[in-house]
């Protein structure tokens, strides 16, 4: 669920500041990507220089919903949130503390609300996957486009 648009996605940062996508099956999912030399992740880089790499890709993939003219229409954050939701709710059996899970599944729901200031994010956007290259010091690799809300995305580097 959560890569589903990945191959839309590619397609509409169009390599700025992702890897260029050469060839891709839209109903397969299989991709052709643009080789990363050297190749080596962000992660293994000082965790500072790591915060400074990410926060100058997030400036650049951050696009306004209102000013995507693309031809495909991206999800909305709120629709991973849910499918997330539902799978804990699934789950409640195994819940430890169902008071702190369930004010947690309240957080999201409210952190998913749709809001003018949504952006295009990456949504899986972390040292992990950013690659060096040579066309661009470094690419983002991966990304799950959502619209949402933009600190989604710096959460998640700092998660990882």
């Amino acid at each position: 669920m959560e890569g589903a648009d990945e191959i839309h996605g590619l397609r509409f940062w169009n390599g700025d500041p992702t890897v260029q996508l050469l060839e891709a099956d839209d109903e397969l999912g299989g991709m052709l990507l643009e080789r990363c030399l050297p190749g080596y992740m962000l992660c293994s880089e000082p965790e500072e220089k790591q915060d400074l790499v990410i926060a100058r890709l997030l400036k650049r993939l951050w696009r306004r919903s209102t000013s995507l003219n693309s031809t495909h229409a991206f999800r909305h954050l709120s629709e991973l949130l849910n499918t997330w939701r539902q799978e804990t709710l699934d789950q409640a059996q195994y819940w430890p503390d169902a008071g702190l899970v369930q004010e947690g599944l309240q957080i999201f729901q409210a952190l998913g609300k749709p809001a003018p200031t949504d952006t295009l994010i990456a949504t899986d956007l972390h040292a992990g996957n950013v690659l060096r290259s040579q066309r661009e010091p470094w690419l983002v690799v991966d990304p799950k486009p959502f619209i949402g809300d933009p600190p989604y995305d710096v959460v998640q580097h700092l998660h990882n």
